[in-house]
């Protein structure tokens, strides 16, 4: 039951869906940019693609705000059970509250994600492990815009309690 609980509680937490702009100056480190090369000026914005990316079990559901609801809770829910399971948060010794973290990606034109950056003062280790949890997420079906695939650009907010 607690293992049913933990992910419950911290999915309620959590603030799912952003598509704020990204100010240069919120940037930790800028060397920690994994696609230095990735324009997200290149990019759609989620909301703005004609058929957003499809998270796997999806597939079903009818309107493009239903895909991205999905797509929303099955993402925040990976990326928080994987990176809760490294203990990185235990490990990285930070103070006792509650953390935001901001991830901000791209859904490439073969549905993978490619990390831009992780906002926010983190130590390396909670970097680490967060990318690890982002990168082992499963391909999506890519975005459609004018019947092409298009990339699009993403951001998610995880909220952790220490």
């Amino acid at each position: 039951m607690k293992s049913l609980l933990l992910p419950l509680i911290i999915f309620i937490s959590i603030t799912i869906f952003s598509q704020e702009s990204v100010k240069k100056n919120d940037f930790l480190n800028k060397s920690k940019v994994i696609h230095k090369n990735y324009d997200l000026n290149n990019t759609l914005n989620l909301i703005d693609a004609d058929i957003t990316p499809v998270y796997k079990g999806c597939e079903d559901k009818k309107s493009n705000l239903d895909k991205v609801n999905c797509l929303n809770t099955n993402l925040t829910i990976d990326i928080t059970k994987k990176f809760i399971a490294s203990n990185a948060l235990k490990k990285s010794k930070l103070k006792r509250g509650t953390k935001k973290i901001r991830v901000v990606f791209i859904i490439d034109e073969n549905g993978c994600i490619k990390i831009k950056n992780i906002l926010g003062k983190w130590p390396s280790i909670i970097v680490d492990e967060l990318e690890n949890a982002v990168k082992s997420i499963p391909n999506l079906q890519p975005a459609i815009h004018f019947e092409k695939k298009s990339p699009v650009k993403y951001s998610i907010q995880l909220y952790f309690t220490i």
